[in-house]
């Protein structure tokens, strides 16, 4: 009877420490980031919008997965972040100013974990308004993963930094409706 209670608390050992070795803190985003798709009015003719931003997803190494005109729909393939993201400060100020996205820091034990993978998808819709303009709404899907050993992953979802949607909008826009 005693091998079992000491079996038994030995499993609760072994999984309180594992629990608490193994349970990172996420810090919080203190900037201000859109959660919304970003939109942009133009009144450049639809055929060189899709000319515009086709080339710009070429300039920046995008691959399109998918281009339906008919919809208004253009959607890259998953594509790779690792260059381009970047964390907050302890004030909320982009540590890089460039960075298309934003990630939380994952830290344990004092120290930061660094993402090993960095995907997403730019989403991009275009639709004719009213008025004989046109909306452009971006809206990414960027996911990271933290792998700070072989046994333990941790997967998050970045924010858009809006610098990708403000090359759209200096490119192809007239004002920046969100």
């Amino acid at each position: 009877m005693k091998f079992v209670h000491k079996a038994r608390l030995l499993l609760l050992a072994c999984m309180l420490l594992t629990y608490c070795g193994c349970n990172p803190e996420k810090s919080v985003l203190k900037g201000t980031y859109a959660s919304n798709p970003f939109e942009v009015v133009s009144s450049l003719p639809a055929d060189t919008i899709w000319a515009g931003l086709t080339q710009l997803f070429a300039e920046n190494s995008i691959a399109i997965k998918k281009v339906d005109k008919e919809r208004g729909i253009i959607i890259s393939k998953a594509s790779g972040f690792d260059p381009v993201y970047s964390f907050e400060d302890t004030a909320g100020v982009l540590i890089s100013p460039k960075a298309w996205v934003v990630l939380k820091r994952i830290i344990l034990k004092h120290s930061n974990w660094d993402p090993k993978n960095i995907h997403g998808e730019w989403s991009i819709q275009i639709s004719d308004t009213a008025n004989g303009t046109r909306k452009i709404a971006i809206d990414p899907i960027v996911m990271c993963t933290f792998y700070p050993n072989f046994y333990t992953h941790i997967e998050m979802r970045g924010q858009s930094t809006g610098v990708f949607e403000a090359l759209v909008r200096n490119r192809l826009g007239n004002t920046a409706v969100k």
